[in-house]
């Protein structure tokens, strides 16, 4: 009987002014008991010594290595997204530039897709480090506050129903297959690609999710997004027209999340015409919410001596979300109840 090939794995790091982890980083690469096919860096125009390092790497690494170097500074999600493209593995794991891989990382993701070949998603845990890597004892699950119900929600393939509400599945853990990824445009998707990526994949029930901390995930001054991040302070009060527009950007988000997961859905799963469905109806309803909110404003500017202060204002423009509660106490397959969603 012909041995069956394994499944290829890239590793993609995305680099931005990342001089001072980046090597630490790469040789974690090196160390894994299982060596990925490759690593490719793609890098956001720093003018560090971050290319430099990631060079020098390359000359002894005994993996390959090739360097993509962007022209111009196109955010840290799209040079994830645009560096799948320079990918050639079956699968692509995503790494950070500051963080460091225990050793049998890849090796326990690759026991996964061989397993399932044609998953499409697999990620597991981490554990918060300070900037010497010294334990913070917690891991992302715990920061992120996901109770053992929702934990064994997840394990049972009920991960959307968290992910609508918030993202809850960091990127540097996550393997995502390639082929998949690859076969639905991405070009117009604004938010990070942890959260799109595995919003479209726990929308196709297409992940399976490891209940290990595999990597240590590096808490710094200078994450681009971290889990210790201190809350900025209250920010003065804006018109209400940018008001407005800045608290419709979330909806505006999770409904192109939507569409990406929809145009996944119609690609690889055509016949799951219930989660198809799902999806509209989850389309229409945060439209709904963007035409609810320009109708609160609209009366609003009608009658100013009813709306008192522009705080008032926006405070109303932000409430009425009894409606997003009663949605997000419905099960995955559940209709939108229209009557919940047009009651005041």
């Amino acid at each position: 009987m012909p041995q069956i090939a394994q499944p290829t794995l890239s590793v993609l790091v995305a680099t931005y002014q990342g001089e001072a982890f980046i090597l630490e980083q790469l040789v974690s690469l090196t160390a894994q008991t299982e060596l990925p096919f490759e690593i490719v860096v793609c890098d956001d125009a720093s003018n560090d010594e971050t290319v430099q390092r990631v060079r020098q790497f390359a000359q002894t690494s005994v993996v390959p290595v090739r360097l993509f170097r962007n022209p111009k500074n196109k955010g840290y999600a799209r040079n994830f997204f645009d560096g799948i493209e320079h990918c050639v593995g079956d699968y692509v794991a995503f790494c950070d530039q500051d963080d460091v891989w225990l050793p049998h990382k890849l090796s326990t993701l690759r026991a996964v897709i061989t397993s399932q070949p044609q998953i499409g998603l697999v990620y597991s845990d981490c554990e918060l480090v300070d900037q010497q890597l010294n334990s913070l004892n917690q891991t992302a699950s715990q920061y992120l506050r996901l109770s053992k119900q929702q934990c064994k929600q997840i394990q049972q393939g009920h991960l959307f129903e968290l992910l609508i509400r918030k993202p809850c599945v960091t990127g540097m853990t996550m393997l995502v297959n390639r082929h998949k990824v690859m076969a639905v445009d991405h070009s117009f998707l604004k938010m990070a690609h942890d959260y799109a990526l595995s919003f479209a994949f726990a929308a196709l029930g297409d992940y399976i999710y490891v209940d290990q901390s595999l990597v240590k995930y590096r808490q710094h001054t200078h994450n681009v997004v971290g889990m210790s991040k201190k809350v900025e302070a209250i920010p003065p009060l804006k018109p209400i027209e940018q008001e407005l527009h800045e608290l419709n950007l979330d909806l505006v988000d999770k409904i192109n999340l939507c569409v990406y997961a929809k145009k996944m859905l119609v690609q690889h799963q055509p016949h799951s015409f219930e989660r198809i469905a799902t999806l509209t109806h989850l389309i229409d309803f945060f439209t709904l919410r963007i035409q609810r909110r320009h109708s609160v404003v609209a009366w609003c500017q009608a009658f100013p001596q009813v709306a008192v202060r522009q705080f008032k204002l926006a405070e109303r423009i932000g409430m009425n979300i009894k409606d997003l509660k009663i949605f997000f106490k419905l099960k995955w397959f559940n209709r939108l109840n229209t009557k919940g969603m047009n009651e005041d």
